[in-house]
């Protein structure tokens, strides 16, 4: 906790002051390490579950991010890992005081398939730190390729505060998770995932001296944070 003084010449500049805490009380706070995934693996899991193809998921320094150089994919990265399946994810603690969470990220989806099943599917979802299933956020298929242009990314956001209202403070896993079926590859990559939490920070405002908004010519109030 934190206090200062401050010395005010009119009712004026007191309102100014409490305008300002109040936009003050409110901070965003990233909550993603290595986002862009610019030091490899750094703060990621990429991993190939059982019955997956090798490679079914990996982070990268490739030719196709959306901005860097390194992205993480999903799927079929070389023609020859349909049947993928596999996550990459990061564990991420969620303030206490947070009022919102938001989730972004840049997806960009490459597909041989030329019908919607759908058949190869990733999905973004919260697990507990012990693994349990939170929510599911959104699914993506190849019916989402967008231009099926390899590079060609869409930025998506989620908003997460309800998902997580019953888990502030505690630590969660974000997960990107894949599965595809045995033919005609598609590839997701991920780029520059953030997740931003607004937390608050409460604060008082006492006079200390003359209350400028009595009519005094000035007056001292002190800012507890």
């Amino acid at each position: 906790m934190k206090t200062r003084q401050f010395t005010l010449g009119s009712s004026g500049l007191a309102i100014m002051l409490i305008a300002a805490l109040s936009l003050l009380s409110a901070r965003a706070t990233e909550l993603i390490s290595n986002g862009g995934f610019e030091s490899g693996s750094t703060s990621w899991t990429a991993n190939t579950l059982p019955g997956g193809a090798s490679g079914s998921v990996g982070i990268l320094q490739g030719a196709y991010p959306h901005a860097g150089s390194w992205y993480a994919y999903l799927g079929d990265a070389t023609s020859t890992s349909a049947n993928a399946l596999g996550s990459v994810y990061q564990f991420i603690t969620i303030p206490a005081n947070a009022t919102t969470i938001t989730l972004s990220f840049y997806i960009n989806i490459v597909t041989a398939e030329t019908t919607v099943g759908p058949y190869d599917v990733m999905s973004v979802g919260l697990r507990t730190s012990s693994d349990v299933p939170i929510q599911t956020l959104r699914t993506f298929s190849e019916a989402d390729k967008g231009a099926n242009t390899p590079g060609s990314y869409s930025l998506v956001t989620i908003d997460m505060t309800s998902a997580l209202a019953a888990y502030k403070g505690q630590t969660v896993i974000l997960q990107f998770y894949v599965d595809t079926d045995p033919s005609k590859a598609t590839i997701f990559r991920i780029d520059d995932v953030s997740v931003t939490a607004t937390t608050s920070c409460n604060y008082s405002l006492s006079p200390t001296s003359a209350n400028p908004g009595s009519g005094a010519s000035s007056g001292s109030f002190t800012v507890t944070v």
